[in-house]
């Protein structure tokens, strides 16, 4: 009794070939048949839309998220990198070194990832609005803080928070 040859596997470059189209644009997957045999598919996505489309759907609400979510981006920026390049001036007002206040931003940074945490957290359970409102409150007493901060250790306390 003679075995069957195995199936013939794609050569290298076919393989490649196939691999690389997965990668952008078309999706493989395996279905079942109605006969119970496996058999690997190529679906071609739906055609993209034209941006221009998509942003006319947006409503006035939508872009108002959009602006509010890009103010927030905005004032953090703001609010990390004015430390960043008053490292020198912050030095000469709180007598320490310029190591010293980079410490601040380490900590700013250390501590970021906590902050998304906690707000992610909020965002789930109470909704986006009311973590961001008062997200936006905290930064800005922070900033103001950290404006006001009369001794190093105030400093690195409120940019810690």
């Amino acid at each position: 009794m003679s075995q069957a040859p195995p199936p013939e596997r794609p050569g290298m470059f076919k393989q490649a070939a196939e691999a690389v189209k997965d990668l952008f644009r078309h999706e493989r997957v395996t279905i079942l048949d109605e006969h119970g045999n496996y058999v690997e598919k190529v679906l071609k996505p739906e055609p993209l839309i034209n941006p221009i489309t998509l942003l006319r759907m947006l409503t006035w609400k939508n872009w108002l998220f959009f602006i509010v979510g890009l103010a927030a981006w905005t004032v953090d920026g703001y609010d990390f990198h004015s430390v960043s390049l008053s490292i020198t001036n912050l030095s000469k007002y709180y007598g320490v070194s310029k190591t010293d206040i980079s410490t601040s931003i380490t900590l700013t940074l250390l501590f970021r990832s906590l902050g998304a945490a906690i707000f992610g957290v909020a965002g789930d359970y109470y909704g986006r609005k009311w973590p961001m409102v008062i997200n936006m409150f905290v930064i800005g007493a922070l900033q103001l803080g950290t404006a006001y901060a009369p001794t190093y250790h105030a400093f690195l306390g409120v940019r810690s928070l």
